[in-house]
């Protein structure tokens, strides 16, 4: 996430938020700021200890920043919002022989 944010540390992030969708229900426009309201919605957290189920709408407001060329998200510091099949194909991509994909395949 660096490349997208201003934040000069990054926090030691243990899981992200699950989604299956977004709305970007609102932008304002200034010279070198910006507010974006996009609604999520929600279906679960992913973390070390594994996924949790939950449904609900999350609506978050973004400040955005200019920085040279580009847009970086200022604030809110919020966990990463990741589809359900992103999150699927990196632990897949990165996980290649894990013991209970491989025997889960086999059946």
């Amino acid at each position: 996430m660096p490349p997208l944010t201003t934040w000069e540390d990054e926090p030691g992030w243990d899981g992200v938020t699950i989604v299956s969708g977004y709305q970007i229900v609102s932008t304002k426009v200034s010279q070198s700021r910006a507010v974006i309201s996009v609604r999520w919605q929600v279906i679960g957290d992913f973390s070390g200890e594994g996924v949790v189920a939950r449904q609900k709408e999350e609506l978050v407001e973004y400040h955005l920043k200019l920085v040279g060329a580009l847009w970086k998200i200022d604030s809110p510091v919020i966990c990463p919002h990741v589809s359900a099949v992103t999150l699927r194909a990196f632990v897949l991509s990165n996980f290649p022989d894990d013991p209970d994909r491989l025997s889960e395949q086999r059946r």
